[in-house]
């Protein structure tokens, strides 16, 4: 979710803001794609070309590419992103809905069911803003919750809510900055990071949990992400060498967006120093460039891709884009030139 950040902004972070709140809210509606709610069952996926331009996005090759649209009002505005199978996803919304649907190789969308959790309806947008989810190995769903900073844990069919906690080490987290991203590690703690400042030049808060966050019992190790510039972050994912990929997001003048995806290293998070990242890919050019704000591993190991999905926000001059992006082959983990600087 675009969102301020409460620390001092140049002058370009102010003309952005501002730029977004003439364009997404509050909207005229004309340029709302629902204006009027409609409950039709139905979404399609249409690929973007793959000019010779998009094939590669830094390290990062594109396989695939899809634009999703249904005309279901609680369709769109996707902040986090699962697969819980190949080629099945989840998807859960800003404004506390959720899609789970399989993607076909052609771009069919089977078994589509859109449904709000549990909990969220009749209360402000603001207090079902989720922003983030991780499945338990069990299969159960961790959501993160913006401006509540909350964690709310639900069994897999998405019935009922199993848990809920909000964390000590985030009750001092803006409360439209986070938790932006969170992923379960390899050795099994979970990672939590705030969005951070929109410009990417700060530290982002973050905290690592012991077991599963929603647990009030969870012990908690609080440190700072510096993005190095990269942009908030929007999302992170696992991936099966024990490292994660993050997602960040940069607004850029006069409506678009920087992508950035980075790789980092959890055994480096220390509470002495700032955890970073490496760059392997920035997604900057139409038609693939959005406001990417989930990713998730694929669960074929063969693969070795990621998939990315955006939050259009609702609005017409937004879309909802799905990749399926390959990762490079990974180098053994290394110092950041930042962590080289400070040593």
């Amino acid at each position: 979710m675009l969102c301020a950040y409460d620390q001092p902004m140049r002058i370009r972070s102010l003309l952005a803001a501002a730029a977004i709140l003439i364009v997404l809210g509050p909207l005229p509606p004309r340029a709302l794609r629902f204006p009027v709610a409609d409950h039709t069952l139905v979404a399609t996926a249409t690929a973007i070309p793959n000019h010779a331009a998009q094939r590669r996005i830094g390290r990062l090759e594109v396989l695939e590419a899809w634009r999703l649209t249904s005309p279901h009002s609680g369709f769109g505005g996707w902040s986090a992103l699962a697969l819980t199978a190949p080629r099945r996803f989840l998807l859960v919304s800003d404004s506390g809905w959720t899609a789970r649907f399989a993607l076909g190789a052609t771009g069919t969308v089977e078994a589509l069911r859109i449904e709000p959790l549990p909990r969220t309806r009749g209360i402000t947008k603001s207090r079902r803003d989720v922003e983030s989810v991780a499945i338990a190995p069990n299969g159960d769903v961790v959501a993160g919750f913006e401006n509540t900073n909350k964690l709310r844990r639900y069994d897999a069919a998405l019935t009922r809510v199993l848990g809920a906690a909000k964390p000590t080490a985030m009750a001092d987290w803006p409360g439209n900055a986070g938790p932006e991203a969170m992923t379960r590690l390899a050795d099994g703690r979970w990672l939590v990071i705030a969005e951070g400042p929109r410009s990417g030049k700060g530290r982002s808060h973050a905290v690592v949990f012991d077991r599963v966050p929603s647990d009030p019992a969870a012990h908690e190790t609080r440190f700072d992400y510096d993005s190095e510039g990269k942009g908030a972050v929007t999302d992170v994912a696992t991936l099966r060498d024990g490292r994660v990929v993050i997602v960040h997001r940069r607004f850029r003048l006069p409506f678009g967006f920087t992508s950035t995806i980075a790789i980092a290293d959890p055994r480096r998070i220390s509470t002495q120093h700032d955890w970073s990242s490496e760059t392997i890919g920035v997604i900057d050019r139409a038609p693939l460039s959005d406001n990417f704000e989930g990713i998730a591993i694929d669960p074929d190991p063969a693969c070795g891709c990621v998939w990315v999905i955006s939050d259009d926000n609702q609005s017409s001059w937004q879309s909802t884009i799905l990749l399926k992006l390959r990762l490079p082959p990974l180098k053994p983990a290394g110092e950041s030139q930042a962590q080289k600087r400070r040593r």
